[in-house]
């Protein structure tokens, strides 16, 4: 079952006049488009906090978040803000969350709004492009529209994950890219690729060349580092956060270390919504695992987590970690892994 194409249409429309008010004047326009946001989504007590949040930030004139707009505007095309968005907002979050409620009804196991996967060509435990795309398609069957990959080992293997982005337009994407040269030839896959959040890894040693091209096709980029057990408190007294406020991206994402405790990835989770709701940086700072968590929330009561790692081994909001094995299926994977109590 496929989203609605009428309905898709309707909010398109809606939202590509939005976002071309959005360079004439920021303020009017952003309230506008935080009103659409409820209009189009279901009523729930923690969306009309989101909301509210948003509302009472953009009223002062002087919010740091209007530098991210600025760069939303200036280095990113209308077209793939639109499509990603939608396909979060509507496909995974709204479409999606009622395909899931019903898969849900009849299964012995949770299902997450999205998944996280891991890849590594040089891990004999990882999955490969190919077992992403049956991933993809197993997850649009549940009802699941959003995807994290987060690439490690050659950048060379982009151009794989590239054509699967493509060929699943109704799906949302979200990258991480190890650090390396993106080619020109990536460049123009990319291109093709409106529904992906490409996210480079901060000060790595291609990142400003690579942002570079990403800005000269206007694409949609963001910034991410990764935080460990050792590393968190850096974060959280702020020592490390300006090191983020580079390549004018307009979204920052810090990733968990595979080896970090569900404590750390909590208080990080803590620090992140705290800077969202009293920014200090022209970005929106996002934090991987709990703020996929904390989106779960719209989808069903039941908070579920899926990490598949490139050890081949599952993480949950549990902290448990199974066994993974290839011939299984994703149905049979959250059956194991987020079974019913």
């Amino acid at each position: 079952m496929k989203p609605n194409n009428i309905t898709r249409a309707i909010i398109d429309a809606t939202v590509d006049r939005t976002l071309r008010e959005v360079a004439e004047d920021p303020q009017r326009s952003i309230r506008k488009l935080a009103d659409l946001g409820r209009s189009f989504s279901k009523k729930t007590e923690t969306l009309d906090t989101v909301y509210d949040i948003v509302q009472d930030l953009l009223r002062n004139d002087d919010s740091p978040y209007y530098t991210a707009i600025d760069r939303f505007s200036r280095h990113i095309d209308r077209k793939g803000l639109k499509n990603f968005f939608i396909n979060v907002g509507y496909n995974s979050l709204t479409f999606g969350a009622k395909i899931i409620k019903e898969n849900e009804a009849a299964a012995s196991f949770y299902i997450p709004w999205c998944l996280i996967l891991h890849t590594n060509s040089s891990q004999t435990t990882s999955i490969d492009a190919a077992d992403i795309s049956q991933f993809v398609k197993q997850g649009n069957d549940l009802g699941i529209y959003t995807f994290i990959i987060l690439l490690e080992g050659q950048v060379s293997r982009t151009t794989d994950l590239l054509h699967i982005f493509a060929e699943n337009s109704d799906s949302a994407f979200v990258c991480m890219l190890p650090d390396g040269l993106i080619d020109d030839t990536q460049f123009h896959q990319m291109a093709a690729c409106t529904n992906t959040l490409f996210y480079y890894r901060a000060q790595g040693s291609h990142t400003d060349e690579n942002v570079r091209g990403m800005q000269t096709g206007k694409l949609f980029y963001g910034i991410y580092d990764i935080y460990t057990d050792a590393t968190a408190d850096q974060w959280i007294l702020g020592n490390r956060t300006d090191t983020l406020n580079q390549n004018d991206a307009a979204m920052v994402m810090l990733v968990p270390a595979e080896t970090c405790s569900q404590e750390t990835r909590l208080r990080m989770g803590n620090y992140i919504r705290r800077l969202r709701t009293q920014p200090l940086y022209p970005f929106i700072p996002l934090e991987m695992s709990c703020d996929a968590m904390l989106l779960n929330k719209f989808v069903s009561e039941e908070t579920c987590y899926f990490e598949l790692l490139e050890s081949g081994d599952i993480l949950t909001k549990d902290d448990t970690v199974m066994e993974y094995r290839h011939t299984l299926s994703l149905r049979q994977m959250l059956s194991f892994a987020l079974p019913k109590k």
